[in-house]
């Protein structure tokens, strides 16, 4: 069975540069924010690190595909994104699936199943604008 996929927030132009940065460009970088900043980018970079490569490469090849986006439509995915962060572990859950096979459809049988009544009545309308939403921007790296 195919993991459920993990929806992250879009980091920011500036994280995106470091993380294509060697440890030495970073650190010289990182050297030349102020003081305060430094800790957080550190952490970041340092969890970012901890991946797995082949993690770290979809998250790599995500972020340049969601940053190829008008920036009007990257905001609405970290909205999206940050909606969903808010639900209860049964409604990710049930968003990550409708997700999942939304992703594989083609747009005519996607937009039946959106349009169906099992769609409207197992979602609220806020679930609905995020798996809608998501599956029209978020590249699914199962794909």
């Amino acid at each position: 069975m195919k993991a459920m996929p993990v929806f992250r927030q879009v980091p920011g132009a500036q994280v995106q540069r470091f993380l294509r940065l060697t440890p030495r460009e970073r650190e010289i970088a990182i050297d030349k924010m102020p003081v305060a900043a430094q800790d957080s980018i550190r952490r970041r970079l340092a969890a970012f690190d901890s991946l797995p490569a082949e993690e770290r490469d979809r998250q790599l090849k995500l972020y340049a595909a969601i940053s190829a986006l008008p920036k009007d439509k990257q905001d609405l995915v970290n909205q999206r994104i940050g909606e969903f962060q808010q639900l209860g572990p049964e409604r990710k859950l049930g968003i990550r699936r409708a997700y999942q096979l939304l992703s594989g459809k083609t747009e005519p049988v996607r937009q039946a199943i959106i349009d169906s009544p099992q769609f409207k009545e197992r979602f609220t309308p806020m679930e609905q604008r995020i798996v809608i939403d998501l599956v029209k921007y978020y590249p699914n790296p199962e794909m």
